[in-house]
């Protein structure tokens, strides 16, 4: 078989599988839509619980740092200090002032649930191609306890 002849056999059977493929990958397309369009309609109720189940799993150091820089705040806006915005640049994830993205959730063989986000503000990203994500595990949790 001659080159030409096995680039026309590869490239028909991959034009074949994309066409099977296609609606799979419009439903996969539709299927995150309608996950992104459900997650902006979270409830403040929700929202509270999941940043209460995020600051239950935090490490006590870095509650810490937060509760520090909550009062490094406080103290920079009521003028307070002598304080520089810099100084809070590099703050520690705080799940109920940071904007967060849900990317994951896990289930356990209770039944139980906990969610893995990404804090916005402490993501970076490589010329757009690459984005790092600062994630952070909520404390399991059963369906039952989200408040309605």
């Amino acid at each position: 078989m001659s080159t030409i002849e096995t680039y026309i056999e590869l490239y028909t059977k991959r034009k074949s599988l994309r066409e099977k493929i296609l609606p799979t990958e419009q439903e996969i397309s539709k299927l995150t839509e309608n996950i992104e369009n459900t997650w902006d309609h979270i409830s403040y109720k929700e929202k509270d619980f999941v940043c209460d189940k995020l600051w239950a799993n935090l490490s006590e150091e870095h509650k810490n740092e937060v509760i520090k820089l909550r009062k490094d705040r406080e103290d920079m806006l009521s003028g307070d200090g002598n304080y520089v915005s810099y100084a809070l640049s590099n703050k520690p994830f705080d799940p109920y002032y940071d904007k967060w993205e849900v990317f994951h959730f896990e289930k356990n063989s209770e039944g139980k649930y906990r969610l893995q986000v990404s804090c916005l503000r402490r993501e970076g990203n490589i010329s757009g191609l690459l984005r790092m994500l600062d994630m952070y595990w909520t404390d399991w949790f059963s369906l039952d306890e989200i408040p309605s």
